[in-house]
């Protein structure tokens, strides 16, 4: 099978001074659907990308004829973030309709480093320490079996929130009546159909006075949103789990968040 060597396209600008291997740069599909990291493939001039999605454990490739990217897995499969080589034994091969979105960059390219998002300049930094001169508070977080959960007080309750960056568009996803419960009165909810791998879903998205406490930082929800499709008997093993809900990306927009998925601690600061 014929192996492709997957470069990504960073820039050299860096918040953090750190080197520049160590970022990459990202942009939005649509209106905040997607974090995508830019991927430039060895004897192809097109433009191609991955997806940045911390809701998935395993990194893929996706398949595409035209690349020779085909089968069940691919085997010592190199994929170089820049100055970073992340060579698994195998990387799964998921069959997906063809496009220039080649795969998925999950959090096991991240499992032993810090990983900083910052949203306001589209930037992805994943190192092994901090500079001494960068303060932030840091919080206790879960990393269990690749999924990262923020502890939360939400609604008065204590609990825990899933963190996914592949749900990117949205703030906070509940069930059905806690999103009615907490919207605005009398608002009407905004549908949108939103693609789950190969399956496809109706979100329905209210706006919202409520807030969340993370990281010792209340932050306005100002939307929530919930999905038809999806039953109480998926639902109540994450309720039994504490687990009240899932956060995208639209809750961070304006700020920067750290995660040491070694320490099991995060922080985040307010832009600007």
């Amino acid at each position: 099978m014929k192996r492709l060597i997957l470069l990504l396209i960073i820039s050299c600008i860096n918040i953090f001074s750190l080197v520049a291997q160590d970022t990459l740069s990202f942009s939005w599909s649509g209106n905040y659907e997607a974090i995508l990291v830019p991927v430039t493939v060895k004897n192809s001039g097109k433009a191609y990308y991955m997806q940045f999605d911390l809701g998935s454990p395993v990194s893929m490739i996706y398949t595409n004829a035209a690349l020779g990217i085909t089968g069940d897995s691919m085997h010592n499969y190199p994929l170089q973030f820049h100055g970073y080589l992340f060579q698994p034994k195998a990387i799964p091969v998921k069959k997906m309709a063809e496009s220039n979105i080649i795969g998925t960059i999950g959090t096991d390219l991240f499992k032993d480093k810090i990983l900083v998002i910052d949203y306001p300049n589209r930037k992805l930094v994943f190192t092994n320490t901090l500079p001494a001169t960068f303060n932030i508070s840091m919080h206790p977080m879960y990393f269990q079996q690749g999924r990262i959960l923020f502890p939360a007080k939400l609604f008065g309750k204590q609990g825990v929130l899933i963190f996914d960056t592949g749900s990117s568009a949205y703030s906070l996803i509940t069930d059905s009546a806690t999103a009615v419960q907490k919207s605005v009165a009398n608002s009407s909810a905004i549908s949108s159909r939103a693609q789950s791998w190969n399956q496809v879903l109706t979100s329905y998205t209210y706006p919202s006075n409520d807030s969340v406490t993370l990281a010792g930082k209340t932050i306005p929800l100002k939307k929530i949103s919930w999905f038809s499709g999806v039953s109480q008997a998926q639902q109540e093993p994450m309720r039994k789990l504490g687990i009240m809900g899932m956060l995208g990306n639209y809750i961070f927009l304006e700020r920067v968040v750290v995660m040491d998925l070694k320490k099991g601690l995060w922080g985040m600061v307010k832009a600007g």
